[in-house]
C-alpha cells in the first residue's frame, strides 16, 4: 500500500476535526489568557486539514495536494473549482476570515516569533467555519464511501 492509498479523505478529515476540537478546548480552558497564536494556529491548521480533506475525496493526489502546500488561500481556490464545494459555500465574512490568517499561517508567524503589526479575523468565524466544513465534507466522504 503506498501513501497516496493510505492517505484518505476520511484520515484528513479526523485530523482537521481533532484541531478543531482541540482548539475549542483551548479557546474554553484558557479564556482569560491570552495565548491567540496558538488558537489561531490550532484554527488555521484544522481549516488546512478539512480543505486537503475536501480535495483528497475529489481525487486530488497527495502530490496535488503537497504542490497546494500550506497556502489556505490556493487550497480554497482549489475547492473552489469542484462542483461539490457549491454545497459548502463561504459567506463573504468566512471568506475575508481565511484571506486574513493565510499569509500567517503560510508564512509560519502563527509557529515562529515575527515582529510587527498582525491584524487577525475573528477568532469565532474561523470555528464556525470549520465546524460548518467538518460536517459538510464528513457527509461528502460518508456519501462516496456508500
Amino acid at each position: 500500500m503506498n501513501r497516496d492509498d493510505r492517505t484518505t479523505a476520511l484520515g484528513l478529515h479526523r485530523f482537521g476535526s481533532e484541531f478543531l476540537k482541540a482548539c475549542e478546548l483551548l479557546i474554553q480552558q484558557t479564556d482569560s489568557i491570552k495565548i491567540l497564536s496558538v488558537k489561531y494556529y490550532l484554527a488555521a491548521h484544522s481549516l488546512e486539514l478539512l480543505i486537503k480533506a475536501f480535495l483528497r475525496n475529489n481525487k486530488k493526489s497527495l502530490a496535488e495536494l503537497k504542490m497546494l502546500g500550506h497556502n489556505l488561500t490556493k487550497l480554497l481556490c482549489a475547492a473552489e473549482k469542484h462542483e461539490q464545494w457549491d454545497r459548502l459555500k463561504l459567506t463573504a465574512e468566512e471568506r475575508t476570515a481565511v484571506e486574513m490568517i493565510a499569509p500567517y499561517y503560510c508564512g509560519k508567524e502563527l509557529e515562529y516569533i515575527v515582529a510587527g503589526y498582525k491584524e487577525y479575523p475573528a477568532l469565532e468565524y474561523l470555528i464556525e467555519l470549520n465546524k460548518r466544513l467538518s460536517a459538510g465534507i464528513k457527509a461528502q466522504i460518508l456519501e462516496r464511501m456508500r
